[in-house]
């Protein structure tokens, strides 16, 4: 199957990792992968380079608006050779020309302008909540299928450090709650906090560190494609977020058999069952956290415990190959049956 994939994004964030993970995943199954990204010498370079290297056609483009005609023009070509089209987001979604033999399918993983949306036949939402919500906005529920995101299986996992590391990864934007985790880092004794991201609160962030003595205890790294490494180097992975649509962090976390604390807010209560396959925790209560945080670096069979469970739950649901044919099925299903697409007409 050939499926275009169009991203109008040029930042670092969980839709465009996604965007990139679920391109390769689809290429591995044996489909072929047209991506059309946005062009940015110095932004998106590395992005389309990487996905050229895992065997995607590349195509660049300025997704420049509302009356970016000329990109218009390239996605609907490029729609007529597709059997599918996924568009990431608001802005790959609003360029889209009207569909035709190819079902165009918009994928969000966010609450976004559904109004962007209007040529799309279908919806993908990554979490119950964001499907209900979109039904809420006035589409059919028919038109709307839940597919949530997947990771790699990493393999041969190293054991825990048992150095008290924790990880964090994530824009340094208020929703992610980094500042509630420098509170609670402060309130536990030689723990040490790996914060690896970008963003526009990255100076406050240090400053607090700074105020609360902690400078020696928190390392700040740049955001990473690679994270492996990282999280191989730590014992918990902490999600402090105050709104966290799903939560790509806890199955790269579960991915590479880590056990995660996070904040009991939105896709993350989804995801984790409470003592069972990770720890949540109530949102912008740093003691919580920082209680959590004792337990998981102490309490060694509850680690166990955690990460045997999370392990199972990732198998079970979350790996490339329980996912993957849930977008394949979803495709061959619209493109078989015309009638089930939103912006079907008899002809």
């Amino acid at each position: 199957m050939h499926i275009l994939a169009c991203l109008g994004a040029h930042g670092q964030g969980g839709a465009e990792t996604y965007f990139v993970r679920l391109s390769r995943a689809l290429i591995e199954s044996q489909h072929t992968v047209t991506a059309a990204i946005y062009h940015h010498p110095h932004k998106t370079s590395k992005r389309a380079d990487h996905l050229r290297a895992m065997g995607a056609q590349v195509v660049t483009l300025p997704f420049a608006g509302r009356w970016d005609f000329y990109t218009r023009r390239k996605l609907a070509a490029l729609s007529a050779q597709a059997d599918g089209v996924i568009a990431f987001m608001s802005r790959a979604a609003s360029l889209l020309s009207p569909p035709t033999a190819a079902p165009h399918i918009g994928r969000l993983g966010g609450y976004y302008d559904l109004n962007r949306f209007t040529n799309c036949d279908h919806l993908i939402a990554n979490t119950p909540a964001l499907a209900d919500w979109i039904t809420r906005q006035g589409w059919s529920e028919k038109y709307v299928s839940v597919i949530p995101n997947h990771a790699p299986i990493i393999k041969g996992s190293s054991p825990c450090t048992g150095k008290r590391q924790l990880l964090a990864l994530g824009r340094y934007h208020p929703n992610k709650g980094f500042d509630i985790l420098l509170n609670a880092v402060a309130m536990v004794p030689n723990a040490q906090l790996m914060l690896v991201g970008s963003g526009p609160l990255e100076t406050k962030l240090r400053h607090q560190a700074e105020h609360l003595g902690i400078t020696y205890r928190v390392k700040f790294l740049p955001w990473q494609s690679e994270i492996s490494p990282l999280v191989h180097t730590c014992d918990l992975v902490v999600i402090p977020s105050r709104v966290e649509p799903l939560g790509n962090v806890v199955l790269d976390a579960w991915g590479h058999q880590r056990a995660v604390i996070a904040s009991d807010v939105g896709g993350l209560s989804w995801l984790i069952d409470h003592e069972r396959n990770g720890l949540l925790v109530p949102p912008e209560n740093p003691e919580a956290l920082a209680d959590a945080i004792r337990r998981g670096l102490e309490d060694h069979h509850l680690i166990t415990r955690l990460i045997q469970q999370g392990s199972q739950t990732f198998q079970d649901r979350f790996t490339a190959q329980r996912v993957i044919p849930q977008w394949i099925n979803l495709i061959d299903r619209l493109r078989q049956y015309p009638q089930q697409r939103r912006r079907w007409r008899p002809e």
